[in-house]
């Protein structure tokens, strides 16, 4: 037999082993940089859009909180009051922590503390009492901003029955004698009291107690709310001669006076004064209701006074007793920022206003034609 040549394997040529060439690579790292700046960009802006909408949130949040708790307030502003309409204090007492635009009705020596007080622009650099460090109300030479003093009973309080003859006057203030030393032992000094009778109503200090049940309300305290002499307020309400005993039935209760304001800290307070949820002894209690605060306005609706006059009458300040009397609504305008600047630099504002109708206010309509303080 013949023999077979074997076959012959082809052979293959080796694959290309040449890698990127520099402007091949020069294109694909200019395509992933135009790729990643677009991602970066739309992720800065997705940040950013973020930033804004958490720090609008924020502002809103605190306008909210602010327009929710005043509205609360002026909605039971003169709760327990019906038939009360005659309570002074001390004018040093509403200039010191109340307003600085006191209305006609005032002497010099006493102003009326009605349903709600207004203090419209309040002047820069005034001072809160209080605090330390010290807070000044918020306002500029270009803006100023307002303050309002709510008035409710605190319904939480027993009142306490103060019989002929338990007050008696001295020449540094006044004695109380309560009836029992449970009543004695709740009570702590510079605890504000309000105290009512056939002849009008005022709020106290007390300065000291004494023995088992005598509560002391001298004219040296911390809110110049005691006063002496003729003209003495819990004297006229007690029917006090000028020595000895009270002729008339009082009762002691606890009024609370609810004053709002802005301080230079964009702090929105609320101080209650006379209420039993105060501290023991600190007289006055303040809470802060929202931040980042910038403005706070407030306009008084009040009651027509004729056929002739259908629109309601709007005014910033209330000046007379009368028009306090006539108050039917009041509309707060709130303004607060963001925390941080969000839109060129600068922070961004946000404003609400809303009206709230002032509902236990039928007790002022006595003596229209007259000043209803006399």
């Amino acid at each position: 037999m013949g023999q077979q040549s074997p076959e012959v394997s082809s052979m293959h040529r080796p694959s290309d082993q040449s890698g990127f060439s520099l402007f091949e690579l020069m294109v694909v790292m200019g395509v992933m940089l135009i790729v990643t700046g677009a991602t970066m960009g739309l992720m800065r802006n997705s940040v950013k859009v973020s930033n804004v909408t958490y720090e609008l949130s924020n502002a809103q949040q605190n306008l909210r909180t602010a327009h929710e708790q005043l509205n609360r307030d002026l909605v039971t502003a003169g709760d327990g009051l019906l038939g009360i309409n005659n309570i002074r204090v001390p004018r040093s007492f509403v200039l010191s922590y109340l307003s600085q635009s006191l209305i006609s009705d005032c002497t010099t020596t006493v102003c009326p503390l009605t349903v709600v007080t207004s203090d419209n622009d309040v002047p820069v650099d005034t001072t809160v009492p209080g605090f330390t460090p010290t807070v000044k109300v918020l306002g500029s030479s270009t803006k100023k901003t307002d303050r309002l003093t709510i008035l409710q009973m605190d319904q939480t309080f027993t009142p306490v029955s103060l019989v002929v003859g338990t007050i008696t006057s001295n020449t540094n203030g006044y004695v109380v004698t309560v009836p029992t030393t449970a009543i004695f032992n709740s009570v702590s000094v510079n605890d504000v009291y309000f105290f009512t009778s056939s002849a009008g109503q005022t709020l106290g200090t007390v300065t000291a107690k004494t023995g088992t049940n005598q509560l002391q309300f001298n004219t040296t305290n911390s809110y110049t709310l005691n006063t002496t002499g003729t003209t003495g307020s819990l004297r006229v309400v007690a029917g006090t001669p000028a020595s000895g005993a009270s002729t008339l039935p009082v009762s002691m209760m606890q009024l609370q006076v609810i004053h709002y304001f802005v301080g230079d800290d964009g702090i929105l307070y609320r101080r209650v004064f006379g209420s039993r949820d105060v501290a023991a002894g600190s007289g006055y209690r303040d809470n802060v209701i929202a931040e980042h605060v910038t403005d706070l306005q407030f306009r008084y609706i009040l009651r027509a006074t004729g056929s002739s006059t259908p629109s309601q009458p709007v005014v910033a300040q209330l000046t007379t007793g009368l028009q306090q009397a006539a108050v039917r609504q009041v509309e707060v305008t709130v303004t607060t920022e963001t925390t941080k600047p969000i839109v060129n630099g600068q922070r961004q504002e946000v404003k609400m206003t809303t009206s709230t109708a002032i509902r236990n206010v039928l007790f002022r309509e006595a003596d229209r034609g007259n000043s209803i303080w006399n």
